[in-house]
């Protein structure tokens, strides 16, 4: 019990650090800056990515997120539960131009001579309805190397107003789903999004709480959120996300502690065509 309550009481904290935060933005640039939802920085992912995910991990989190990848790119992806212990790989080609989006690629998983590496396809893609601000998107993988068998998962993201982002995930789907994820994100400024994610298991019960912050630009961005409990999209505890811009064409983003498909430590280079 004081466990939960522990946690719970860190995610307020961050949750309100968050309001603040934005308040200040809010108050400081004023309504001339009140454009809608940030295109900036759709490269870098908050809270459990449901509602706001990163374009480049959005294959493995909420595949609608696809569509707002920037232009054809190349991926090259690596990370770990521990520094260089049993890494995971991948390297995945990426296209979108705000109404598609598609990923396709290859996932490595190296297990140190402790059982035999395994390969997998994976592949995702998006579409926007214009008209509704609605995009769906689904991606999956299928093993190719020491492992059998396809998966899927699905994702939407719908835009009710210019400011107000609302998301959902369903993963697992192909015999039962394994976890359905839920959340919403705010606009208030140029950059700056305020979200809330939730996720729960495949009867919908044994939720879990992510609230986050992101501040970014064209050239660099910065996440921070903090999750009550682990969940099959989402890891418990904090975790941090960011991005910098490398060149014309070239984009450096690491991420600590996503959870879900991620290891706890993940780093991706991306070059532009």
């Amino acid at each position: 019990m004081m466990k939960s309550a522990s946690r719970y009481f860190l995610s307020s904290i961050v949750f309100a650090l968050a309001v603040s935060t934005s308040a200040l933005a809010y108050s400081s640039r004023g309504y001339e800056s009140m454009s809608g939802s940030s295109s900036a920085g759709v490269g870098v992912p908050v809270s459990g990515s449901i509602a706001m995910p990163g374009s480049t991990t959005a294959t493995y989190t909420n595949p609608a997120g696809l569509v707002g990848s920037p232009g054809a790119r190349l991926s090259l992806q690596g990370g770990s539960d521990k520094p260089m212990d049993d890494p995971t790989y991948r390297a995945l080609v990426l296209a979108g131009n705000g109404t598609f989006g598609a990923s396709a690629g290859v996932k490595y998983h190296m297990y140190d001579g402790s059982r035999d590496d395994e390969g997998y396809a994976v592949y995702g893609l998006a579409v926007n309805v214009a008209p509704l601000d609605f995009t769906m998107g689904v991606a999956g993988h299928t093993g190719i190397k020491s492992a059998q068998g396809s998966d899927f998962n699905a994702g939407i993201l719908f835009r009710p107003t210019s400011m107000v982002a609302v998301g959902a995930t369903a993963m697992g789907i192909k015999d039962q789903v394994d976890s359905y994820g839920v959340g919403v994100g705010l606009n208030l400024v140029s950059g700056v999004d305020l979200v809330a994610d939730s996720a729960f298991d495949g009867k919908f019960k044994n939720g879990e709480f992510k609230p986050g912050l992101r501040l970014a630009n064209d050239f660099a961005g910065l996440s921070v959120s903090y999750g009550t409990g682990s969940t099959a999209q989402f890891a418990k505890d904090f975790s941090a996300a960011a991005y910098l811009k490398v060149g014309a064409n070239s984009e450096f983003e690491f991420e600590y502690n996503h959870g879900g498909d991620l290891p706890k430590y993940f780093a991706s280079l991306l070059f532009g065509f």
